[in-house]
């Protein structure tokens, strides 16, 4: 919402709310870190429905300015595993919801 929706609303992210939430986001973000250190996706080696609910929310997370490097696993895990799937890539929505990559 701060990094993605207000900008695109004429607005600016409220760096106080960020900061609020950056405990939680790592707390749970070192939840599925520490997972995903022993298996390639959520719940084993081959993809589930669990990886895509999961990674939905993360799915603009350059734009989102998620604070991803600690999560070494968790990272791999989007930019490897998820991002290079066929039904990844064939519904991916890029920074502007829009579904062209604009480089």
């Amino acid at each position: 919402m701060e990094n993605c929706v207000k900008p695109l609303l004429g607005g600016a992210a409220d760096p106080e709310v960020l900061r609020a939430q950056e405990a939680q986001f790592h707390k749970l973000a070192g939840i599925l870190d520490k997972r995903l250190a022993s298996s390639r996706f959520v719940c084993g080696d081959h993809v589930t429905i669990a990886d895509i609910a999961l990674a939905s929310p993360m799915h603009l997370r350059g734009w989102q300015k998620l604070p991803l490097g600690p999560h070494k696993n968790l990272t791999r895990w989007m930019q490897q595993d998820i991002e290079s799937l066929p039904c990844w890539q064939n519904t991916m929505v890029y920074e502007g919801f829009t579904t062209q990559k604009t480089n």
